[in-house]
């Protein structure tokens, strides 16, 4: 199951007598409701589930509603399981009903509440649930964890990546562990008969979403591929006739990277420094290497040209009904020919 294969990872075992009170907090919610899945599947079985299963959301009811559940005892079965989402939302009765239960909680319940996003535990609600529960937090993961985590989930199963490839994974599809794990299941399934993941499976793989697109053509106005840069910027736009912002934004974070390696004292440091030290946008070095290619590519006063360029794009897209397509067109010659 893709849930235990990611938990593993992230330090979330269940333990081997199920606490009556489990508390799941963090910013990663993909996480936590892979969590609560693997979780539900160690207490009940499929023929337990149907009488002893119930699901609550603190938006739509107060805990003295839980509770009634809660005490209610099991049918047929060992335990009662019951979850409550966004427990943040309770008044405080509710949450003083909580802090009292947690204390003496029914044996044969197993009560999983979660809180969405990140919780301030310096509060005593919090720090009372903390003390009588068994807690996890279920954090996002910095981006220079990333490149590991994934090395780790495509070991759990199966199949090998080094950290340089899950690097270029990470920087294709982004930071979300859902988005992370659909594209690994995507190149498990892509050719099956190898036992590790490459850069060209990546690159065949990812190729077809919009974010690749967009990145490759940051990458081809960064070379000044004028012809390539038009070509994807027609794919593009097949897909999303407003994606015109998010190319911006792309175009902006290339040559504010180009600008920093025009500095004298971030050009004198190696490669691996510069990754390692997260300088760039990216924690890959190979990433590294091709952006210190652009930026001979581009003066500092071309890159003052360029910023002033996306500028009048930025303010172009919000008042004028032009296509976006044609002013990035026009916008594409000016920063790769320095034709104004």
């Amino acid at each position: 199951m893709v849930g235990k294969q990611v938990l593993a990872y992230k330090k979330f075992t269940i333990p081997q007598t199920i606490s009556p009170v489990f508390f799941f907090h963090g910013e990663d919610d993909y996480l936590k409701k892979i969590a609560i899945e693997e979780l539900q599947e160690t207490v009940l079985t499929p023929q337990d589930f149907d009488f002893n299963f119930n699901k609550f959301d603190a938006e739509e009811v107060n805990f003295s509603k839980v509770l009634e559940t809660v005490s209610a005892f099991p049918v047929f079965a060992e335990k009662r399981m019951v979850i409550v989402s966004n427990i943040e939302r309770f008044d405080q009765k509710s949450k003083k009903q909580i802090q009292d239960y947690s204390k003496k909680p029914f044996d044969t319940t197993c009560l999983v509440l979660a809180a969405s996003g990140k919780i301030d535990k310096t509060k005593a609600f919090y720090k009372n649930l903390l003390k009588n529960s068994t807690n996890f937090d279920f954090r996002k993961l910095y981006d220079n964890e990333i490149p590991d985590w994934v090395v780790n989930y495509v070991r759990s199963r199966g199949k090998k990546i080094n950290v340089s490839n899950a690097g270029i994974l990470a920087t294709y599809v982004g930071s979300s562990i859902r988005d992370l794990v659909n594209e690994v299941e995507k190149l498990l399934i892509f050719d099956k008969s190898k036992d590790e993941i490459s850069k060209e499976d990546i690159e065949k793989v990812t190729a077809n979403s919009k974010n690749f697109d967009v990145f490759a053509l940051r990458n081809a106005v960064g070379r000044k591929d004028l012809k390539k840069s038009f070509e994807i910027l027609n794919n593009i736009f097949e897909q999303d006739n407003k994606a015109g912002i998010l190319i911006v934004i792309q175009l902006y974070s290339l040559f504010t990277n180009l600008w920093k390696l025009h500095s004298r004292e971030i050009a004198s440091k190696p490669t691996y420094e510069i990754a390692r030290q997260r300088i760039l946008d990216t924690p890959v070095e190979f990433f590294v290497k091709e952006l210190i290619q652009m930026s001979r590519l581009y003066s500092t006063d071309e890159i003052e040209n360029v910023f002033a360029i996306l500028l009048k794009l930025d303010l172009e897209f919000k008042s004028i009904q032009t296509s976006q397509k044609l002013l990035l067109e026009t916008a594409f010659v000016k920063i790769i020919t320095g034709v104004s």
